[in-house]
């Protein structure tokens, strides 16, 4: 499902800027400045059986020795194949694929599988 842009919230990593309700926010000058109050952006989006992957962009840039993407069309027929299955055995899936895909890897892979049950 793709998320609309109006419904994506960025915020700065955790412990990278203190929050402007840090208890010693108004005592010191922070560097970084400090940030606002998360906003919460909430999401219906899972039924029974669904699955979130999140992951990082070492995949979305991942092409093999022809220049293929691996992202999104290879990866999509991979979920497709392996829906009815559990979160583990997707996450060895994409690992495998991703290994054959492409034996050299340019950059890291980190990747999340979340499915509903």
């Amino acid at each position: 499902m793709d998320i609309p842009d109006e419904r994506i919230i960025n915020y700065p990593p955790i412990g990278i800027m203190p929050s402007q309700k840090d208890i010693d926010a108004p005592l010191y000058q922070n560097i970084l400045g400090y940030k606002q109050a998360y906003k919460i952006s909430e999401i219906n989006m899972m039924e029974k059986g669904d699955i979130m992957l999140l992951f990082t962009d070492g995949l979305t840039e991942m092409e093999n020795r022809k220049g293929q993407p691996f992202f999104p069309s290879y990866l999509r027929k991979l979920l497709e194949n392996k829906k009815e299955h559990p979160a583990s055995d997707i996450c060895l899936a994409i690992r495998e694929a991703i290994l054959d895909f492409n034996d050299e890897l340019q950059d890291d892979i980190t990747y999340v599988i979340i499915k509903k049950i």
